[in-house]
């Protein structure tokens, strides 16, 4: 039998091959659509997509902290109890309804047209139910599942893309295309449906939202405040039209972007349940290989970027937009990304310990430098400039979760020394 110390290449291309595999389509998918955006659409529009495609990544973050961390630790449950299960059913199902009406409104102001505000409401909604299916597939240990519907979204928001580009359309018509795509990337999920929509009672809901998800919930709030803050500044303040070379940076690092939320998904029920079963060791050791994946794909993300901005500026640095702009967001971003990769795998580890206060403590403290950071920025330099300020806050972030991991493996060090004791 082959030790857990040195798993088999199969065992690692299960677990990071296939979920960067069919992550990377995803993005190639989001790529070749804002690429179309960029070619089709003024840059208010490209602006508007990318808003848009932020805020359904902030609908994932706020599922992963109500509903998908603490089913990944429920499931684990040995006393065998489902209330809280089912619970997180109907949370799921309220968040998603509420989150799609939420992102429906804000896009249908920006735009000032009901086609997008209901197509990106739509889409929303059905993201989310479909996250939480990526999450049941890898708590189940069903990785294909959520693979499949990745390939499926990816497949369709491409061929949408290309559609687009020859027949012309705006960002109705883009709308429309991440609703089908989404819509048909939830067949996967259709014989489980079950497990992941349901109406129940919101009591049993009370000790998670206490021990939990509220500690998560303020994680997200403020780490998103931390990472994307100058999204939601440079627009309110500037417009979408001053956001569009940043969102054009963003297409660079989205890949690994994707990947990191996709490769969390997985990791985080594996570490959780070695650590409910005592195994420390082996989640320490998936920790590790997180840390080197990400690495390994920021280095060829930056490579990559590197590259097409050399060999084909013109490709995704159209003349409407500003190209230095563009440069300076992608040297900013990338830095950011690297802070990103080093810290997300001790910040999963501590997900899956339960040390959700720990983190949002840090997260809170991230979040002022971060905002902070970015207002001043913008009161004296170009747009592209506000990524300064998220790039101090991601390292006070940084820092948060270094001194939040020794803590608990202090604490882990302190309980085993007294059940010695006790012995």
């Amino acid at each position: 039998m082959t030790s857990r110390s040195a798993p088999p290449w199969t065992d690692v291309l299960r677990r990071y091959g296939l979920v960067s595999g069919s992550s990377a389509f995803v993005s190639v998918a989001h790529f070749a659509i804002q690429l179309v955006a960029i070619a089709r659409l003024p840059a208010s529009g490209v602006g508007l997509l990318a808003f848009a495609i932020v805020l359904i990544q902030l609908g994932f973050g706020l599922s992963n902290a109500l509903v998908c961390a603490p089913y990944s630790i429920l499931i684990h449950r040995t006393d065998g109890r489902t209330d809280g299960l089912r619970t997180l059913r109907a949370v799921n199902l309220a968040l998603s309804v509420g989150y799609g009406v939420l992102v429906g409104v804000v896009m249908g102001v920006g735009a000032s047209s009901l086609a997008v505000a209901l197509g990106f409401g739509a889409t929303a909604f059905l993201a989310l139910i479909r996250w939480f299916g990526r999450n049941h597939a890898y708590a189940e240990d069903q990785p294909v599942r959520a693979a499949l519907s990745d390939l499926i979204y990816a497949a369709i928001l491409g061929l949408w893309a290309g559609a687009v580009l020859w027949l012309g359309g705006g960002l109705a018509h883009i709308a429309a295309g991440f609703v089908v795509a989404t819509l048909l990337a939830l067949v996967p999920f259709t014989a489980v449906i079950g497990a992941l929509v349901g109406i129940a009672s919101l009591g049993a809901y009370r000790p998670i939202w206490r021990d939990q998800a509220s500690w998560a919930l303020v994680g997200v709030v403020t780490s998103e405040a931390t990472t994307n803050g100058h999204a939601y500044l440079v627009t309110a303040m500037l417009g979408p039209d001053a956001f569009a070379p940043l969102s054009v940076a963003a297409l660079f690092l989205r890949p690994l972007n994707v990947c990191i939320t996709a490769l969390t998904q997985t990791e985080r029920p594996r570490m959780a349940r070695d650590l409910s079963a005592g195994r420390v060791d082996a989640a320490e050791r998936s920790r590790r290989h997180f840390l080197l994946v990400l690495l390994l794909l920021w280095a060829g993300t930056i490579a990559l970027a590197a590259g097409m901005l050399w060999l084909v500026p013109g490709t995704v640095v159209p003349a409407k937009l500003d190209a230095r702009s563009v440069e300076i967001a992608v040297v900013l971003t990338g830095a950011i990304a690297l802070l990103q990769c080093i810290m997300t795998p001790a910040s999963v580890l501590l997900q899956a310990a339960d040390r959700f206060r720990a983190l949002a403590t840090a997260s809170m403290v991230a979040c002022g430098v971060s905002v902070a950071g970015v207002a001043l920025v913008l009161t004296s330099f170009a747009a592209a400039w506000s990524l300064v300020g998220i790039l101090l806050g991601q390292a006070v972030m940084m820092w948060g979760v270094v001194v939040a991991e020794r803590r608990w493996r202090r604490d882990g060090r302190e309980t085993v020394s007294r059940e010695r004791d006790d012995g």
